[in-house]
């Protein structure tokens, strides 16, 4: 939440990662009615998240299924990695469910609103004119 005084500055916090803003002058009761947004905001983000992992450990994850205790292994480290925006490198033999590591990657992280493009690596031939 941020405190403007312009349009432009209003934008400009919006752009810079504010939840909202609150118009000059404001009040205690303006204050405090935002404060109860942002926080019913952030409740619901965070019941949110608690199914989703909830529902993960009792089916699998994604369309990943398995509860062994090295598929268990896979979504902690999926769900650990996923809520950074660091590259990750899967590797694996062919038919292993590379993709869909990386669809379950993708999906829940900061990048959800942005496309999914796999790219199958094997199937990219050499340009021996670009050397």
């Amino acid at each position: 939440m941020a405190s403007c005084s312009s349009v432009q500055s209003a934008v400009e916090a919006m752009k810079g990662g504010a939840y909202d803003v609150i118009a000059k002058p404001f009040g205690f009761a303006d204050l405090k009615h935002q404060l109860q947004n942002v926080g019913n905001h952030l409740k619901a983000k965070t019941e949110s998240r608690f199914e989703f992992e909830k529902n993960k450990s009792a089916r699998g994850f994604g369309s990943m299924i398995g509860r062994a205790p090295e598929m268990e292994k896979l979504y902690r480290m999926i769900v650990k990695a996923g809520r950074t925006a660091h590259s990750v490198l899967i590797t694996g033999e062919s038919g292993t469910g590379k993709e869909m590591v990386a669809r379950a990657l993708h999906y829940p992280g900061p990048f959800r609103d942005k496309p999914f493009v796999p790219v199958d690596c094997g199937s990219l031939v050499p340009n021996p004119d670009r050397e």
